[in-house]
């Protein structure tokens, strides 16, 4: 149990991108703040202000093809269609207790409907099965399947969207003809997320958002004795951004979530976890620079400051543990346009710090971490 909590611990630490953009990305996380096209994966119904785009998310060379994705809206006369490949699940879908050894749920497909301008469906379906034949007469099994829906609901100045998903995993293993074990986990992962501009002027609008997470599942094993481990999430963030209109060519964002809160639970019937990690709080500045009509410059940083509680109770015993820590991350990037073209990324690290490889000899990395191609029809 105790290895389960702390792995769920270091895949909400190292999770970086789920429906983000390489725009936002190198402003410092700022999503939600600003409009951008990767708001329809968190507020379904911004679909409706992106018809007709086409984007192709390719990473940087050193990352597996099955990380990069695809994805197209198309503008009906009463509707927008979106479809999308291979596009990342949330990661408390992907954060399963059966280890799966040759599972890939990363090639999915997601489908969008927007109408009526301000409302919107989705749909997202992924699923995989392996097959190892452990002797003539006995077989070693994976399957795992995510099913997901969501809806939205938008104004000019509100956003709204609830997207549930619904992932199920199963393994069995066999020891030749002498025993079996199966596993089978299921879970449910809810979001709700708000945001709503709070006053606005030509100058300075300030935005205020909520983002709502609720996870329960369920994990079991056929074996005497083993208790069915259940788990519950519950987690809330509220944020709070000043974006400043400098003038026509520069975008200022001043972003804090004052306040975010997630308490994680694992209970197996004798012993219980729970962890909780309170933010107080966290910061996210990001500036966009028009330098030219084909070129534009941006830089953020995200500075996070938090808390981590965690307590064990088995068999009346109680132990608690617990410490502060803080995170950093800074992120430069560009925007090029040329006609109907766009390509958003992100600065690696590691160039800008070594430079190329031919003339320093140190570096070997790309020079973008993340890439995105975005293609605007008419």
């Amino acid at each position: 149990m105790r290895k389960v909590l702390l792995i769920c611990l270091l895949v909400l630490l190292s999770f970086s991108l789920s429906g983000q953009s390489p725009r936002l990305i190198s402003m410092g996380n700022v999503n939600g703040y600003i409009p951008d096209d990767s708001d329809i994966f968190t507020y379904p119904a911004t679909i409706n202000l992106y018809g007709n785009n086409v984007y192709g998310y390719l990473g940087s060379s050193s990352m597996e093809s099955s990380s990069y994705n695809f994805g197209f809206n198309y503008q009906l006369p009463e509707a927008v269609i979106g479809v999308y490949f291979n596009k990342p699940f949330h990661y408390q879908a992907m954060n399963q207790i059966i280890e799966l050894e040759h599972i890939n749920l990363k090639n999915n497909f997601q489908m969008f409907l927007g109408f009526k301008e301000n409302l919107a469906f989705n749909f997202s379906l992924a699923m995989d099965s392996y097959l190892e034949p452990a002797s003539p007469d006995d077989d070693d099994t994976e399957g795992a399947v995510i099913f997901g829906f969501g809806a939205g609901y938008s104004t000019d100045n509100l956003d709204l969207g609830l997207n549930v998903l619904i992932p199920g995993y199963v393994k069995e293993t066999n020891f030749y003809g002498r025993a079996s074990v199966e596993e089978k986990e299921s879970k449910m992962v809810l979001d709700f997320n708000g945001r709503s501009i709070l006053t606005q002027s030509g100058k300075v609008d300030l935005v205020g958002k909520v983002d709502f997470e609720l996870v329960s599942g369920t994990y079991e094993v056929d074996i005497d004795g083993f208790d069915d481990i259940t788990r519950s999430l519950v987690g809330i963030d509220l944020g709070l951004a000043g974006v400043i209109n400098i003038d026509e060519n520069n975008l200022l964002v001043l972003g804090m979530t004052p306040f975010g809160f997630e308490a994680d639970e694992f209970d197996n019937g004798n012993e219980t976890q729970t962890q909780v990690i309170m933010t107080i709080p966290a910061f996210n500045i990001g500036l966009e620079s028009k330098l030219s009509k084909w070129l534009v410059l941006r830089s953020g940083i995200e500075q996070r400051y938090f808390t981590i509680a965690q307590t064990m109770k088995e068999n009346d015993i109680e132990s608690t543990q617990g410490w502060y820590d803080s995170e950093f991350s800074y992120n430069m990037g560009l925007g090029i346009m040329f006609k109907d073209f766009t390509l958003d990324c992100v600065f690696n690290k590691d160039f800008l710090h070594n430079g190329a490889n031919f003339i320093t000899g140190e570096s070997t990395s790309d020079i973008f971490g993340e890439i995105m191609l975005k293609y605007n029809f008419k």
